[in-house]
């Protein structure tokens, strides 16, 4: 891929200030990245070679923990897929960086979500949409895996990151829609390992809810609790629409709300039962909403009829909770849900062969030294240090 074929930040920029031309003035306040305006993490590039910042982000020091804690090791197909995502990782920052890097946290931890949509999805390959990809290797690993992916992304610096990678991994097989005039209500899902691109200013349509486009779940990493409230409205109701449930429940499935330091995950939760949805799975490594329904048990929040005197002690213990503690999501997990059971099944089922030893050896057969610690980690190592 040589440079003039990468989508620059100047041809993106432009592409942003026309688009924000014909939205008003509440969609342009919903759809910014808020949490990383609130801390000041950067999200825009001047230039390619800026890109490098985004190839492992976001997961820094979690390496280790990653895979024995968390993964207990990996199996033969999600090691293939950490060694060929950085082959092309590695291939993209010599040419572009200047520099020889792998990512290590960052698509480890994406392993873990792959591995669960794949409990969920078995054989079968539904279009799926990603809400903020981050830097793109989970969508990485669906395209490897045959799904026909949908991407939208509201930040210019990984946007641009997530499409470079993809169009490395899959040559003509990604559809970016920055320079491509069509609209939400006009798209359709792209074919079985190809993606469809979709920048911040295209995922908003008036005409949303009649769009033709059909994804079969949603997941959305580390990103619900990161959004502007009415963004996470916009996307729940958008979800029933893009959703066709005459095939199966409407599933939204992630691994983590993400950073609370604007919005609590009580009030997220509290949103998706207002939108039709309930928690089939909830714990520690995966969350799953789904439509609830009668053969289908889903986890339970209070509901207390204030006007019945007979349930006065239920009332009067309701009222003694805040809403946070009311609505805090809470462990759910049992083989009663068939969405749960598969995820259950799916992880007793897992064979790990790989562990840290290999992913390292790997990585740094790759990369050398610069496999040991990125950037962001070494500047962690310096002020834990002082």
């Amino acid at each position: 891929m040589k440079t003039a074929d990468v989508l620059s930040p100047k041809t993106y920029n432009e592409a942003e200030r026309i688009g924000c031309h014909a939205l008003p003035a509440r969609v342009l306040e919903v759809f910014q990245p808020v949490t990383y305006a609130s801390v000041g993490y950067p999200v825009h590039v001047d230039d390619i070679s800026e890109l490098w910042k985004y190839a492992d982000a976001m997961q820094e020091r979690r390496t280790e923990w990653i895979i024995n804690d968390l993964l207990g090791g990996l199996t033969e197909a999600e090691f293939t897929h950490a060694e060929e995502i950085n082959k092309a990782v590695c291939a993209l920052s010599r040419e572009h960086f200047g520099r020889r890097m792998v990512a290590r946290s960052s698509l480890l931890r994406a392993i873990n979500t792959l591995r669960h949509i794949l409990h969920l999805c078995g054989d079968q390959r539904p279009a799926i949409l990603e809400v903020g990809p981050g830097s793109g290797y989970l969508g990485a690993m669906l395209l490897r895996e045959g799904f026909p992916y949908v991407a939208t992304e509201v930040t210019q610096a990984f946007y641009l990151y997530q499409h470079m990678l993809w169009d490395k991994l899959v040559p003509g097989g990604v559809t970016q829609l920055v320079t491509d005039p069509a609209q939400l209500s006009a798209l359709e899902a792209p074919e079985p390992g190809r993606a469809l691109h979709i920048p911040w200013w295209h995922f908003y349509d008036h005409d949303s809810l009649h769009t033709t486009l059909r994804v079969g779940l949603v997941t959305c990493n580390h990103v619900l609790c990161e959004m502007h409230p009415r963004a996470l409205h916009y996307l729940l109701q958008l979800t029933r629409t893009l959703m066709d449930n005459s095939a199966g429940p409407r599933i939204v499935a992630f691994e983590n709300y993400g950073s609370q330091i604007n919005v609590p995950a009580w009030y997220v939760n509290s949103r998706f039962y207002r939108y039709g949805y309930a928690v089939s799975h909830h714990d520690d490594r995966f969350t799953v909403y789904a439509e609830p329904s009668a053969d289908r048990p889903s986890a339970q929040f209070p509901n207390v009829n204030m006007r019945n005197l007979e349930h006065a002690n239920a009332v009067h213990r309701f009222g003694e909770q805040t809403v946070g503690t009311i609505w805090e999501p809470q462990a759910f997990y049992t083989p009663q849900n068939a969405l749960s059971a598969r995820i259950l099944e799916g992880r007793a089922a897992l064979q790990p062969v790989h562990d840290l030893t290999a992913f390292q050896h790997m990585a740094r057969k790759l990369a050398g030294p610069n496999a040991e610690l990125n950037e962001d980690e070494r500047f962690w190592t310096l002020i834990d240090a002082t």
